[in-house]
């Protein structure tokens, strides 16, 4: 399923290296989602969640021959 989520083009992280090191990145661009991507895996933010427009999100959920009650966000 594929629908539009809004997310920002530039994102500055925190994280720890593989000695435990702080370190910061900036990144653009596909790294950019993909990092905010993997970030909602972690924290348990699915994609129903970031998509705005209801409308598309229960059409495309009814073609797959799924309930639009049937999908609940787990974080709001």
């Amino acid at each position: 399923m594929y629908l539009e989520v809004t997310r920002p083009e530039e994102i500055e992280v925190s994280y720890k290296n593989e000695q435990g090191k702080p370190c910061k990145l900036k990144a653009n661009g596909l790294l950019s989602r993909a990092i905010q991507h993997e970030m909602d895996h972690l924290n348990g933010v699915m994609f129903v969640d970031r998509v705005e427009n209801g409308i598309a999100l229960n059409e495309e959920l009814k073609k797959r021959g799924f309930a639009a009650s049937a999908v609940k966000p787990l974080k709001k």
